[in-house]
C-alpha cells in the first residue's frame, strides 16, 4: 500500500466517535439554533404572558420603562398626535418584551438541546431509537 494514501494524525479517519463536543469541526453550526429562537421567541410573543398588548403585559412595560422613554409618548399625546401616540406606546411595549422573549426562548431552546442525545444532539440515531 501506497503511504500517501494511509490516513495520518488529524485525518478524520483517525478521529474517535463524534461525543457532542462543541470544539468538534463535526459539531453541527449555531444557525439552526439561531433560527429555533427567532421561531419560539415569535411563539412566546402571542402567548399571555409575554405578549406586549394585554393589560398587565403593557402595565408593566410602562412601569419598567424609565421616564426618557415616556416623555415623547406623553408630548405626542398633550400634541393630539394620537397616531403617533399609537406607534410610540406600541414600540415601548415591544422593545420591553421583546428581548425578555428571546431571553425565554434561548433558555428554553438551550435546554432542550442539553437533554437531547450528546451523540446526534436530537436528530435521530440508533442510540435514540433505542431509548
Amino acid at each position: 500500500m501506497n503511504l500517501a494514501t494511509l490516513p495520518g494524525p488529524g485525518d478524520e479517519a483517525t478521529w474517535p466517535a463524534y461525543t457532542g463536543h462543541p470544539n468538534d469541526p463535526r459539531a453541527p453550526d449555531d444557525e439552526g439554533r439561531d433560527a429555533a429562537i427567532e421561531e419560539r421567541a415569535a411563539e412566546l410573543l402571542t402567548a399571555p404572558g409575554f405578549t406586549p398588548f394585554n393589560p398587565a403585559n403593557l402595565c408593566e412595560a410602562l412601569c419598567e420603562t424609565g421616564d426618557p422613554q415616556i416623555e415623547p409618548l406623553c408630548r405626542l399625546l398633550a400634541e393630539g398626535d394620537t397616531a403617533a401616540a399609537g406607534e410610540a406606546l406600541a414600540r415601548l411595549a415591544r422593545g420591553y418584551w421583546e428581548p425578555i422573549a428571546r431571553k425565554e426562548a434561548e433558555r428554553q431552546i438551550d435546554a432542550e438541546a442539553d437533554s437531547a442525545c450528546r451523540r446526534c444532539r436530537g436528530r435521530g440515531c440508533r442510540r435514540c431509537e433505542a431509548d
